[in-house]
């Protein structure tokens, strides 16, 4: 939550600022994007930091692609360039945009290189972590869906919202094993989707 709050106010006062137009703003305005570059990054990177008490826990492999960082940032860059500000002010907008994509970048390398836990189970509990840290009661569970086209988990609860869990970010050995646990644990009747054993079975 520290770090949400400090983008937030960072880009609050960004945003107040370029409605000044003189020089000494504008410098002040630059000063704050690397700012907001290290926030983001060590908001990503604090997951490496993470300590959880576990029955059970896996690695993350990689790190997914945020399409939607992507999507956001072209729309913007788009908008931004086709309006009346000065290239100057446009200028300052861009790095802002591409942020999000840039330090998922970084952070992907280092998925790759340091391979963190993201996932845990403790008791009843089923924790996954990334920019936040969600928590759901493997109890409620009543369905595991998988889209094939996303190659993600989608797991439903009683209470709370829905978890996504991507099947490139982890081992198969891994999955198979966690659903196994979500089946045994939950106190509903739930199964292996049928979409994703056709998966398996087709390897």
């Amino acid at each position: 939550m520290k770090y949400f709050t400090i983008i937030i106010s960072l880009l609050i006062v960004f945003v107040i600022l370029i409605f000044f137009d003189n020089t000494v703003v504008f410098f002040f305005n630059i000063l704050i994007i690397p700012f907001f570059y290290l926030t983001l990054f060590f908001w990503e990177y604090s997951i490496f930091d993470k300590k959880i008490d576990e029955d059970f826990k896996i690695r993350s492999h990689k790190k997914s692609f945020q399409y939607y960082d992507f999507i956001f940032a072209v729309c913007w860059t788009i908008f931004i360039f086709l309006g009346n500000s000065t290239i100057k002010y446009k200028a300052l907008f861009f790095p802002i945009l591409w942020a999000p994509l840039i330090v998922n970048l970084v952070i992907s390398y280092l998925y790759k290189k340091r391979k963190p836990y993201t996932l845990f189970i403790k008791n009843f509990e089923l924790i996954v972590i990334n920019r936040w840290t969600h928590k759901r009661n493997i109890s409620g569970l009543n369905k595991i869906l998988f889209d094939r086209i996303y190659k993600q988990f989608e797991l439903k609860f009683d209470k709370g919202h829905k978890i996504k869990i991507g099947l490139k970010e982890y081992k198969k050995e891994d999955i198979n094993k966690l659903l196994e646990i979500l089946i045994k644990t939950s106190n509903y009747s739930i199964t292996i989707p049928n979409n994703y054993k056709e998966l398996e079975n087709n390897r």
